[in-house]
């Protein structure tokens, strides 16, 4: 499988890379590329993130975890809902792993409660 970079920018003012998960979830990361450029109203709920898509993403349970760490990026097979895991997390659902955000995730910290949240391929 081909490694996959993603790019999220929150607010047209932080980027950051997702490496996306294509060994454990290739068919989730086949299905994020395919519809994207995905943007969204991010809303922050405790220790993640979650972006409601504009676009409908149909994933099946494919490599679901439901123990996170800072920067994971998953998606909720039953609602295709994007959540941004800002710390250690563990769910009470299990999501599909989409990948890891890369660099300085206390750029995050500064975010208001919601955030106009854009994801595409990485240039």
């Amino acid at each position: 499988m081909v490694e996959v970079l993603l790019s999220m920018s929150f607010d047209n003012s932080i980027k950051l890379n997702i490496k996306c998960d294509s060994a454990n979830s290739p068919l989730t990361s086949k299905e994020i590329v395919d519809v994207l450029p995905i943007h969204g109203r991010g809303i922050k709920r405790g220790n993640k993130i979650v972006l409601p898509s504009s676009k409908t993403i149909h994933v099946k349970p494919e490599g679901r975890i439901s123990r996170f760490n800072p920067g994971d990026v998953s998606i909720n097979p039953s609602n295709g809902y994007i959540s941004i895991h800002l710390e250690e997390t563990e769910n009470s659902s299990r999501e599909n792993k989409i990948g890891e955000l890369e660099g300085d995730l206390a750029v995050l910290n500064d975010l208001r409660m919601t955030s106009n949240i854009s994801i595409e391929v990485a240039k």
